[in-house]
């Protein structure tokens, strides 16, 4: 299947500001004590509990293939390829069949991609590689 980067660019976009707004929630987190005096960190107990997740409940809500350029966008990042000049959608599906390994499910890819603590700055590395700037 070829994939065309503007089909899901509103998607890849979207959970790139999740990201980013969970990796700021991550960074400025508080610590209180419990009733118990024990010591409580407010945003491992929630994404333990899957509590005020909005980027794991919009990861979800997505359909596979979106998730496969999610996913591949965000590696593309990550492993910081230089950007090559064949064009956006030509250089996404190059690196798809090339470089990734995609899981075989959904709700695992989901997860592999939601654990990545700087998918919001993997996510817009990927885009700039790809020429796309916002």
């Amino acid at each position: 299947m070829k994939y065309k980067l503007a089909d899901y660019l509103d998607a890849i976009k979207t959970t790139q500001r999740l990201a980013d707004y969970r990796e700021k929630k991550e960074r400025t987190h508080s610590q209180y004590i419990s009733p118990f005096g024990e010591k409580v960190d407010n945003l491992y107990n929630d994404i333990l509990s899957g509590k005020n997740d909005d980027l794991l409940a919009y990861l979800n809500s997505l359909d596979f293939d979106t998730i496969k350029v999610i996913s591949a966008v965000a590696y593309l990042g990550r492993d910081c390829q230089e950007k090559k000049d064949i064009g956006a959608d030509e250089n996404l599906n190059q690196w798809m069949e090339n470089e990734m390994d995609f899981c075989d499910s959904k709700d695992a890819e989901v997860l592999q991609i939601y654990g990545k603590s700087q998918l919001g700055t993997y996510i817009k590395r990927g885009l700039e590689t790809l020429g796309v700037n916002y």
